[in-house]
């Protein structure tokens, strides 16, 4: 059976995002069927399960039923270059796989095939109602991949909401990002598992062409997007449809906290930070001695610049700046401030993160509100200031 770059490069996104549990050999395998004039590539782990029947016309296919562990084929998959493809064999005895890569060392599975009829049945019943999620709106999600927590003890912040009414959310409790979701129609609100991003991306882009290396538009409109449904009543279960790609998948449930209470409905300064200034700033992050405690302080004079500093506090040293001259200009406010000047200051990464995902238009409501980033038609971040404990200089002049 010969699989292609495009190809392996997505059955490869699928089989990552499976959690292979040791105590269930039987799930740990990737399994190849011959089904009439098709060959059906299915791997699950209970909570993720594809279902992928290929023609074998394209990418011909094995004399009998074979399964390999997932692990060893990623391990394989990922030593073929784009231009080049990998070549599945069974052993004379025709019980063991054996993988040929175009561009690499041939290999033999070290676990024999186990049968298919042991693996838990793959089934679409009771998924009646449909909707549509795009391309651009999983981009978007796994751009915002930052935002997400990674508490277990928050699993419902562990994902991101995507709305019936056009936007999709992630937050870790201390920021937030929103964005606009295009092309996407769902008959409910959903909370996607971060875990799933990368997939369900990969699948987005496009249909295979008949030999595995291509993509075309789904011809839907909105670009390429996924169908997916959902039970007729509410559940933790999403069918996904890709071409003659089938997965399921297990969604988060739980109340999404109420992300609207949290954006600002208004501001009362207006600035664009300059391109420069950013990579500036970005730079002397990089440098930091503790990233995790630095600091972007922003500074809104009353003469209309904006201008920024960034200090590291690390244990017996303390406060480190990292830039040689403090509070450089950053660029100049959009509107005239309606309160006296002031400054906040902001966790470094989650600064220039919000920055990398928004834009470098910044809105601020006051000396202790939190700024939002970005634009509202099109995604915007929410930022929570800290306490700064490093002196105003014009302060201690005075």
């Amino acid at each position: 059976m010969h699989l292609p770059h495009t190809l392996l490069r997505r059955l490869s996104a699928l089989l990552s995002a499976l959690n292979r549990k040791p105590g269930l050999a039987i799930l740990s395998h990737v399994y190849f069927t011959p089904v009439g004039s098709h060959t059906v590539l299915q791997a699950s782990d209970l909570d993720l399960e594809f279902h992928w029947p290929l023609p074998t016309a394209h990418f011909n296919t094995l004399p009998k039923p074979a399964s390999c562990p997932i692990g060893w084929f990623l391990k394989i998959a990922k030593s073929v270059r784009k231009d080049g493809h990998l070549e599945l064999r069974l052993t004379d005895d025709g019980r063991t796989l054996c993988a040929y890569p175009s561009t690499g060392p041939s290999a033999r599975s070290p676990e024999p095939s186990f049968p298919i009829a042991d693996m838990p049945a793959f089934s679409t019943g009771g998924f009646t109602r449909g909707g549509w999620l795009s391309h651009d709106t999983l981009k978007h999600i796994t751009a915002a991949k930052d935002f997400i927590s990674t508490d277990e003890t928050r699993y419902v912040l562990q994902g991101s909401l995507i709305t019936t009414t056009g936007h999709c959310v992630a937050t870790d409790g201390r920021r937030l990002i929103h964005r606009a979701t295009p092309g996407t129609l769902l008959p409910e609100d959903i909370i996607l598992s971060a875990k799933y991003f990368a997939p369900l991306l990969e699948i987005s882009d496009g249909e295979l062409t008949e030999n595995g290396t291509g993509r075309f538009w789904d011809g839907q409109g909105g670009g390429t997007r996924l169908a997916v449904y959902f039970p007729a009543e509410h559940t933790d279960k999403m069918l996904v449809r890709s071409g003659t790609c089938l997965i399921t998948t297990k969604m988060i449930t739980g109340y999404y906290p109420n992300w609207r209470q949290v954006v600002p409905t208004g501001f009362n300064a207006m600035a664009d930070l300059d391109v420069t200034a950013l990579e500036t700033l970005r730079t002397a992050f990089s440098r930091s001695p503790a990233r995790g405690d630095t600091l972007v302080t922003l500074h809104l004079d009353p003469d209309g610049i904006l201008r920024a500093d960034i200090t590291a506090s690390t244990q017996g040293k303390g406060t480190i700046e990292l830039l040689p001259e403090r509070r450089f200009p950053a660029g100049k406010h959009v509107i005239a401030m309606t309160q006296r000047h002031f400054s906040l200051s902001f966790n470094a990464h989650f600064f220039l993160t919000a920055l990398d995902a928004t834009g470098t238009r910044l809105r601020f409501v006051g000396d202790r509100d939190p700024i939002l980033t970005g634009d509202p038609l099109t995604g915007e971040a929410v930022l929570m200031p800290m306490r700064n404990n490093v002196p105003d200089p014009e302060a201690v002049q005075a």
